[in-house]
């Protein structure tokens, strides 16, 4: 069983955002075949949560505010917790940091 955390807390829909968005499908379908799942994060009130809101499986959403304000850490560690991942992949800097 595969669980893989796939993060990116990005605030527009740059190229950064667009790697995430491509990545997803190939990895949720990676994750299945091999009995598990892949969860993906975005930034709450992000372009990115707000253009697949609508999305099968939906994508997990978490403040993003700054690498050390509680509700960011804490929402983190809650989804680490959840998940259970084998696998942490992260675009970008702050998800790097935040899910170390």
């Amino acid at each position: 069983m595969t669980a893989i955390l796939h993060a990116m807390l990005g605030k527009g829909l740059g190229g950064l955002e667009r790697v995430f968005l491509d990545y997803q499908p190939i990895l949720e379908a990676y994750a299945a075949k091999h009995g598990g799942t892949c969860t993906g994060v975005v930034r709450r009130g992000g372009s990115v949560s707000g253009a697949e809101a609508m999305r099968s499986p939906p994508l997990a959403v978490m403040p993003a505010f700054t690498d050390w304000d509680p509700w960011t850490v804490g929402a983190a560690r809650r989804l680490v917790e959840t998940v259970r991942p084998d696998l942490i992949l992260s675009h970008g800097q702050r998800p790097a940091r935040l899910f170390a």
